[in-house]
């Protein structure tokens, strides 16, 4: 390039790039040649040059420090980095992922999800390299680098099914189930549960313990705050005895107060039932999932499709819809409006008596965003039909739809309040053997 970059002029231009060249050499390079005994360490020299030097991320100094345990260890460097590191050098490892306020490379994520797993303690994401050591060097003989690797080298591959849902293991079909729950707080335990050497059987009720932990919670309208502390708790008490479903069952059902519960059956059934959720307590990915995890309860062994792809990007349909007015007249067979669906909210407000047109319409309300009235449609479908009534929807899913949540809808004669609350029995008792409780 300095080569390129003076001989592109001449003469007195020329003269002057040359000297520009010479004089960054001599005064703005320095070498630095550090001679070290038998008893030095070169990672604490190496430590405390970078301390006040480049800043370096705690990968670069974990790296270091593995490469340097090799070296101690008489290993091959080399062939460790390429069989081993080298995976940590791609893009996905790379990608900027946010957790709340902080947005860091992936591979520290990695880093942490993976120490917690390994220590059953929290990680501090600042504070990544200082427990690397804790568990690289442990009391007694330090690890070797190449049985480091290995660690890292498992966990990676568990990690990427885990994030990307994409594999025949236990944890990636976990990974597919939670992709919508943002649940990064179960990630360390996850990985616990997926390095175990438990059979797959076993695995794979405890992620269903984790899942209905968190669906269950959802639909009863729960708080999420206190998952980072639950799920730090669990790991740490399933590895200082037993790692079983039994043991994690028990753990979680242990659990107290509105911070923390499982919730039981009759709670999950009340809110199930009753509780306005979409829109409300949950949002269109957490409704899609699931809805789209009822729908491959209703289909049995026999069905020719019995695990249904790509619902997700569906759209989440109000059978009887948010705006209802037009088209929907109230069991007396007259109209309501807008305003009207406004005052008695506002009557029921102030603790006003309603009259009995009032409480049909506040039914109603209540009843629109329940589970019991909710579906999957494909877009076009919703939207084209946006507020219509019953039976020209019922036609329209009888023409378009193959799902199974839209099959008993298919032989009413009419949609309402109890035409509802049927529908959503009818659901939970998929969801109670789906999202099985304490």
């Amino acid at each position: 390039m300095s080569k390129e970059w003076i001989s592109t002029e001449t003469g007195g231009q020329r003269l002057r790039r040359i000297n520009a060249i010479s004089e960054a050499i001599l005064r703005d390079i320095r070498l630095v040649s550090i001679s070290l005994g038998e008893e030095d360490d070169a990672q604490v020299i190496f430590e405390t040059l970078n301390g006040h030097g480049a800043e370096l991320h705690a990968t670069d100094l974990i790296r270091n420090f593995v490469f340097m345990r090799a070296d101690r260890d008489g290993a091959d460097g080399n062939e460790l980095y390429q069989t081993f590191w080298t995976q940590f050098e791609g893009t996905f490892w790379a990608e900027q992922k946010r957790r709340g306020r902080l947005r860091n490379p992936r591979i520290e994520w990695f880093f942490q999800t993976t120490l917690q797993s390994i220590l059953g303690d929290e990680v501090e994401i600042g504070r990544l390299y200082i427990n690397y050591r804790r568990f690289a060097l442990p009391q007694g003989a330090p690890i070797k680098a190449k049985e480091q690797l290995r660690v890292l080298d498992a966990n990676a591959e568990n990690y990427q099914q885990l994030i990307s849902g994409i594999g025949d293991d236990p944890i990636a079909a976990f990974g597919r189930r939670m992709a919508a729950w943002d649940a990064s707080t179960i990630h360390s335990l996850a990985l616990r549960i997926a390095i175990s050497g438990l059979a797959p059987a076993a695995q794979v009720q405890m992620y269903n313990c984790i899942t209905s932990y968190l669906v269950r919670r959802a639909i009863c309208g729960l708080t999420t705050k206190n998952y980072n502390k639950v799920f730090l708790q669990q790991l740490k008490k399933l590895s200082e005895s037993e790692l079983s479903p039994d043991a994690l069952r028990r753990a979680l059902s242990e659990l107290e107060g509105d911070t923390s519960r499982w919730p039981r059956d009759e709670e999950f059934r009340r809110a199930w039932l009753g509780e306005q959720v979409y829109p409300g307590r949950l949002d269109a990915p957490r409704i899609k999932a699931v809805l789209a995890e009822v729908e491959a309860g209703l289909r049995s062994a026999h069905s020719e499709e019995p695990l249904p792809g790509g619902l997700e990007n569906l759209d989440v349909d109000h059978i009887l819809p948010t705006s209802w007015f037009d088209f929907w007249p109230l069991p007396d067979g007259t109209q309501a409006q807008q305003s009207e669906a406004n005052s008695a909210y506002l009557a029921l407000l102030s603790g006003e008596r309603l009259s009995d047109r009032q409480l049909a319409i506040r039914r109603r309300e209540e009843k629109k965003a329940t589970i019991g009235n909710l579906t999957l449609a494909h877009y076009g479908v919703n939207r084209g039909l946006h507020n219509r009534e019953f039976l020209i929807k019922r036609e329209k899913f009888f023409e378009v739809s193959n799902l199974h949540l839209n099959r008993s809808l298919m032989r009413l004669d009419k949609w309402d309040e109890d035409a509802i609350a049927t529908r959503a029995q009818t659901m939970f008792d998929v969801a109670v053997r789906l999202w099985g409780g304490p």
